[in-house]
């Protein structure tokens, strides 16, 4: 074929000798005839938007062929499917033309759609080795497809290009005659254009062919021509072909979450997108990395054979410390492998590699860390962004949607280190991996070479254990494990040159003698080292840079001195071929990890370690000396025999960063309101700012936060503050304090540190200045006075908030385990003793008041006894019920029917009603009779049990239990002791005995109205029945009457489920406040527990603990873990999940729904808690950086993982809503409005009512009533030219239409309004939304419904709501909700 035949289409010329020869050999080769065509050099852009550049394209009667020229001299061989030409490794090329020939077929078979007949033909990816001399050693396994010339030198091992391939017998069905006389047509129409030869993004000029690829994205080489030797790598995400906005949007989305997974973090170990640029291709992402970097599979099959083990064991040291790095960091890679890790040349060039960790598409970020166990949220769908390559070194929990926790990344990292320590990959697909795994349970390198150690090879072998319980927990543990593993193997009198390579026993310069490392930074290295006996820490500097940062540290450190500061101890001095500082030893803990372990401090030390802390601070202050990146990591805990814990601020690396670095230290820690005009640089107040969010993670166990959908600060009018954690005592002075602490408008926060200490400090006296939870006072104010009072008066089941103690000795009290007095005095004295975290007052306090009602109270006394009844005598309550029922006759039939509905028992198949006590109109209309007919039939069965002895003694039971409980209670308080002292004989189901109860109970109160002086009275509540006592005529003129109690207890029921719907739940003595102030209204004031559980009965819907607490009886179980703080300070050997659940039930008795095993641990991360689960216990999942040990590794420019919200997401909020009633106004941009729309509606589990739909149905249906002849009067009516009488008309319609809807929209209980365009423009639609909204803010009262959800479709979701140019009345932020951009991915599952 010659150059010039219309059947060669050359494209682009190719600039390249090389590839000129190639292509001219296959012209030679193909006829000049039909069928034979070719293209050559040309790209087409894929369905995902990768730009392929292919260099030939041949039809030919064998097939059509996509070849890939390479020219490759002298031997050829290969490891697995990495491919070795002259020292230089890289991946077969066959898979990536093989996807390219798919790619182009997919889209000539869209080309041909529209062509009737038409049938494409395979499309063969093939590689042509065009080199004629060069010498194959390829294994067989790797020579599939591969092609060379028919006179080449390994034409024996390979097939020939012409005489197997283009020119070799058809043995398969050649392409059809129509579809090749298309094909230049259908070329045209997919698009194939000329190969450029560089493309501009940004100021980078790219080479347009990518050296890399992944399934989402491809690697280019980049430089600039202003810069003349920069080097950049480009990596860009690509559009899909006829993506829409969304998509689009979608892939940003993805280059986005790898850029900001990283930002912020600086560490040579970690290699981190510098920028992220937009180009008509896609977003790219700029990294800064070596021009000539391997990646690290590539080094150690190009290099790693003239690697020594201690060479080896250094390269996984570095590995592990940069991964550890991003740990403390709160970043887990998830898909760590060789493929992900890149080699450059050190200082000392490829003699000293240094590996970099990439590739973060699959990373995740702290986005729920607000907890200090350092949780993170992984990234939905990673393994789309994984490249195949990094297959056989992934977890094998990296399918199964992992939950960030690091383990993950410890596989990767052990089996990383197999490759780095044999050369060989662990398997060559995940498939071998996962049965190689099943076969030896881990990886052994030694089986590969033997010279590797035990302990090295059982390390590796630990840290890939399938099972993620049996793993090395994390890489702060794996690092300690290689330090003990390294030590072991040193020669005792071994040199070590460069102190920044010692291991534990290491003898450094001038007499230091390693511990152990302590941690690894960005720019040093820790050691705990011992000299002439004493123990300090040597922070070595990593480079040149780094040394003058440690002499910055110094010079800081120089003239402080500190109870709570770290104290420099030797300025920089050379060691050895570094330099180091010296420093003291901050302690064996860090807050970071006390926290941790205990859980949120205790009143006493949380006061203690905040003055320290503020003590510090103030004293930096006068010294004007900023930290920089105060947090928990940074505090050491000192303990002391006598004078007990102590925090000590370590880590001044950052302390001598420019002012103008407003990005250096810790985000969630850094004061997000720096950078603006009126704070430009660093100051005092962003100082503060950390220590604030520090005390408030002290006392809650989490960082506060703005906003709760990502939206920056600046656009949020106030922190949200985990005010609901906080101890009860604390709780509002605690809050206030943190409002002023974390305000906005810095010039409204403490001025100093010396005035923050001061309010910090008048939190505490506020504390101690509240009396006990009590209904009854003495005259005096003394809070003193009133406890000793309340402790005389207390019984074992006084409440511990109510007793006498204060509030600082009930949280210790608690926090033990004790809700009661009885429960505090059965708490042995010596544990009162060693109880940690508290002063020696409250200890004192604890133990005299605990001896006292030893000897004071009985051992055995609880609650009032119940009345004395013959256990031996007496029938069980299912005995009674079945004696109730009239005989089963012809006749009675309906009457023993209709007994059983009257009292609540199952119905002659077993099943239970609904109504426990059913009102005579119920009974009616469930049996099809007039209210009459059922007095008549009830009447005659209270003549009936007027007359059974037993039911008179019953009478006379519950009698004497409403005198012992204030004369009113719930029915249900009557039915729990009627169980306890009747019992059942036979029946054993517990709602079945509850059943039995409540039938005699009625029988009773039934037979009592029949006498000439009955007992009781009752009110019926919503669906609750209350019963209170007659005043007798034996008894005194001022025993309150029934109608009084009742009336109380109705008002208290109110009250409290006011009180449990709050956010945060109120506090004991807030609530017997609140119950106090509405029973002294009616002159009736209970004792403050009774007062309590009376609201609770009355209501049905709250619960009430021993505390004295209110709460919804649906608390949603992941607040309740929350606020029980059930997952803090869990034992290394773990606890059983129904062990855990008895936490959550010890605080919040009554509550359900908890799950088991691994649903509980799910719940518990949804909780901020890192719980694992092994099959049968619940284990903590411990995290890096938990120890002073560790070097702080923040460093200028960092930032933290943006914290959880104290508040809930949106599913939260809308499902606490729909659960507790109130309003929720979900904005939404309008391209997401059929997602919207159907998320919320499967949330709510309610249709969306169109609203504008409605309304015009209810005018169609007010024209119909009115006798409108046509439905175009009231149209034209509307119209803008319409004369005002049809105006008036018009409006007089619309009122009525606002009216049927308003009846038929007030029964609903749920209202989700959609399209609500109508409100806004016709007269009083905004009243009558306006109505709507505030009944279901008052609980759906005057007929409203009880929650109302609004659907407003926006421009942009984040503008405040609007219908028209109306806005939509807002009473709280928590009403609107913005929906995220993840409704438009994800199915709603609804609970």
């Amino acid at each position: 074929m010659d150059a010039s035949s219309s059947r060669w289409h050359e494209i682009t010329p190719s600039s390249f000798a090389h590839e000129q020869a190639a292509l001219r050999y296959v012209r030679d080769l193909l006829p000049d005839r039909t069928p034979y065509q070719a293209w050559s050099n040309f790209y087409f852009i894929s369905d995902q938007g990768h730009v392929r550049e292919v260099d030939l394209l041949v039809a030919a009667p064998t097939g059509l062929f996509l070849i890939e020229i390479k020219n490759f001299r002298g031997r050829l061989s290969n490891d697995g499917a990495l491919w070795t030409h002259k020292n230089r490794t890289f991946d077969n090329p066959l898979p990536l033309a093989d996807l390219k020939a798919k790619e182009l077929k997919t889209l000539l078979g869209r080309a041909a759609s529209k062509d009737r007949g038409i049938k494409i033909p395979f499309l063969r990816g093939c590689i042509f080795l065009a080199e004629p001399q060069m010498q194959c050693d390829l294994d067989e396994g790797q020579r599939a497809h591969l092609y060379v010339p028919d006179d080449a030198r390994s034409a024996d091992k390979l097939r020939r290009l012409g005489a197997d391939l283009l020119l070799g017998p058809v043995r398969h069905a050649p392409p059809q005659p129509e579809f090749l006389r298309a094909l230049p047509r259908l070329l045209q129409k997919v698009g194939i254009h000329r190969t450029r030869r560089s493309v501009m993004v940004g100021p980078w000029q790219i080479e347009p062919s990518p050296y890399d690829s992944g399934p989402t994205w491809q690697d280019h080489h980049a430089t600039r021509e202003d810069l003349p030797g920069a080097y950049r790598r480009i990596r860009v995400y690509h559009y899909e072909r006829q993506a829409d906005e969304e998509s689009r949007e979608s892939v940003r989305h993805a280059a986005q979450r790898e850029f900001l997974a990283t930002q912020g973090i600086e560490h040579p170990g970690l290699l981190v997108p510098r920028e992220l640029l937009q180009h008509e291709l896609g977003p790219a992402l700029v990294i800064e990395q070596h021009r000539n970097a391997k990646r690290l599979d590539h080094f150690m099959a190009d290099d790693g054979a003239a690697l020594d083990l201690p060479q080896r064991l250094g390269l996984v040291r570095q590995l592990a410390e940069a991964v550890g790095y991003a740990h403390d960091r709160r970043l887990v890679h998830r898909a760590l492998s060789p493929r992900a890790v890149i080699v450059e040349p050190g200082p000392g060039g490829w003699a000293e590699p240094r590996l970099r960790v990439g590739e973060w598409q699959s990373a995740a970020r702290g986005l729920s860390s607000t907890h200090t166990t350092h949780r993170v949220e992984v990234t939905t769908h990673a393994g789309r962004h994984v490249e195949a390559a990094a297959a056989a070194y992934l977890a094998p929990e990296f399918t199964q949607d992992a939950d960030g926790t690091v383990a993950i990344d410890v596989f990767g990292l052990g089996s990383t280190a197999y490759l780095i320590l044999t050369g060989k990959a662990p398997a060559s697909s995940r498939v071998e991996l996962a049965e190689r795994l099943t076969t030896v349970d881990g990886l052994h390198p030694a089986e590969v070479v033997e010279s590797i150690p035990s302990d090295i090879d059982d390390l590796v072998f630990e840290a890939t254990r399938p099972r993620v319980t049996e793993r090395i927990p994390d890489v702060e543990f794996f690092l300690g494990l290689l330090d003990d593993a390294l030590g072991a193997s040193a020669q005792p009198d071994e040199t070590v040159v460069d102190p920044w390579d010692a291991q534990a026993g290491t003898e450094l310069p001038d007499g230091y003698k390693v511990k152990r490392v302590l941690g690894t930074g960005a720019t040093a290295r820790a050691f705990l080292v011992e000299r002439d006996g004493h123990h300090s820490v040597l922070k070595v500097g990593r480079t040149a840079e780094a040394e003058e940062r440690l002499g910055d540290e110094a010079v800081v450190l120089e003239g402080l001195r500190h109870d709570h500061l770290v104290v420099l101890k030797r300025g920089v001095f050379a060691l050895g071929s570094r330099h180091a500082i010296e420093i003291d030893y901050a302690g064996e803990q860090t807050l970071a990890r006390l926290l941790r372990d205990e859980g949120a401090q205790l009143p006493d030390q949380l006061q203690r370690f905040g003055d320290q802390l503020l003590d510090a601070v103030g004293y930096l202050e006068a010294h004007e000396v900023f930290h920089r990146d105060i947090k928990p990591d940074n505090l050491g805990v000192r303990r002391h025999p006598k004078r007990g814990p102590a925090l000590v601020l370590f880590d001044f690396s950052l302390a001598g960063a420019a002012t103008t670095d407003i990005a250096a230290g810790t985000r969630g820690y850094r004061d997000p309101f720096l950078g603006t005009a009126r704070r430009p640089t660093y100051d005092r107040a962003a100082e503060l700012y950390a220590v604030a969010v520090t005390l408030h993670e002290m006392a809650s166990l989490e960082l506060p936060t703005w906003g709760v959908d990502g939206t920056d600060p600046q656009f949020v009018d106030e922190v949200t503050i985990s005010s609901e954690i906080f101890d009860a005592g604390l709780r509002e002075p605690l809050t206030a304090f943190f409002r002023t602490a974390l305000h906005r408008d810095a010039d409204s926060r403490f001025p100093t540190a010396g005035a923050m200490r001061q309010a910090w400090n008048r939190v505490f006296t506020a504390m101690d200045e509240q009396g006990p939870a009590r209904t009854s006072h003495t005259p005096t104010d003394d809070p003193e006075e009133q406890r000793d009072e309340a402790a005389a008066a207390a019984t074992a089941s006084t409440a511990l908030d109510a007793a006498g103690l204060s509030l600082r000795a009930v949280a210790v009290a608690q926090r033990l385990g004790a809700d009661t007095v009885g429960e505090l005095v059965a708490i042995p004295t010596r544990a009162l003793w060693r109880a940690r975290g508290l002063s020696r007052a409250t200890r004192l306090e604890l133990v005299k008041r605990a001896s006292e009602w030893r000897r004071t109270l009985p051992v055995s006394e609880s609650a009032p006894p119940a009345p004395s009844v013959d256990a031996s005598a007496q029938s069980g309550l299912d005995t009674l019920a079945a004696r109730l029922l009239p005989p089963a006759t012809r006749r009675g039939a309906d009457q023993r029917t209709i007994t059983r509905s009257l009292l609540g028992l199952p119905d002659e198949n077993g099943a239970l009603p609904s109504t426990r006590w059913p009102s005579l109109t119920e009974l009616g209309a469930a049996h099809g009779l007039t209210r009459a007919r059922i007095s008549q039939l009830t009447q005659k069965r209270r003549l009936e049990w007027s007359s059974d002895a037993t039911l008179g003694e019953i009478r006379d039971e519950i009698a004497g239990t409403l005198r012992g409980l204030n004369r009113v209670a719930a029915a249900s308080e009557l039915v729990e002791q009627l169980l306890i002292s009747r019992g059942c004989d036979r029946e054993e189901d517990p709602e079945r005995r509850r059943a039995c109860a409540y039938a005699v109970l009625r029988a009773v109160v039934e037979a009592d109205s029949n006498l000439e002086e009955p007992l009781f009275a009752t009110r019926r509540h919503h669906d609750r029945v209350l019963v209170a006592l007659q005043v007798g005529d034996d008894e005194s003129y001022d025993t309150p009457n029934d109608a009084e109690l009742l009336d109380m207890t109705v008002a208290l029921a109110d009250e409290a489920v006011r009180l449990a719907g709050s956010d945060p739940l109120p506090t004991p003595v807030a609530v017997v406040r609140a119950l106090e102030a509405i029973a002294r209204r009616h002159d009736l004031v209970p004792g403050e527990q009774r007062l309590v559980q009376l609201a609770a009965a009355a209501t049905g819907t709250v619960l009430a603990n021993a505390r004295l607490e209110l709460y919804p009886r649906d608390l949603d179980p992941i607040r309740a873990l929350r606020l029980s703080q059930a997952g803090a300070g869990v034992p290394p050997e773990g606890l059983a999940p129904e062990a855990l659940v008895r936490r959550v039930t010890a605080r919040f008795p009554g509550l359900n729904g908890f799950p088991d095993g691994p649903d509980l641990a799910r719940m518990l991360r949804d909780a901020s808690f890192d719980l694992r689960w092994d099959g049968h216990r619940l284990r903590p999942m411990t995290t890096a950086a938990a120890s002073s040990t560790s070097l702080s590794h923040t460093s200028a420019g960092g930032m933290q993982a943006q914290a959880q919200p104290a508040a809930e997401g949106p599913d939260a909020r809308l499902a606490y809503a729909l659960r507790h009633g109130g309003v929720r106004v979900v904005t939404f941009r309008r391209s997401r409005w059929p997602a919207t729309r159907a998320h919320v509606s499967a949330l709510a589990e309610v249709d969306a009512v169109d609203a504008s739909a409605a309304f015009v149905e209810a005018l169609r249906a007010v024209a119909r009533e009115r006798k409108i002849a046509s439905f175009d009067v009231v149209l034209r009516a509307d119209a803008p030219d319409a004369d005002s009488r049809a105006r008036t008309n018009l409006q007089l319609v619309v009122g009525e239409a606002w009216a049927r809807l308003d009846d038929a929209w007030s029964g609903a209980d749920v209202l989700v309004l959609d399209a609500l365009t109508p409100f806004g423009r016709y007269p009083g639609g905004m009243a009558l939304l306006d109505r709507g909204l505030d009944a279901a803010r008052r609980g759906g009262r005057n007929r409203g419904p009880r929650t109302v959800i609004l659907l407003c479709a926006a421009q942009d979701e984040h503008e405040a709501p609007r219908i028209g140019t109306q806005a939509v009345g807002l009473e709280t932020s928590e009403e609107w909700v913005i929906a995220p951009s993840s409704w438009s991915r994800a199915t709603t599952t609804v609970a």
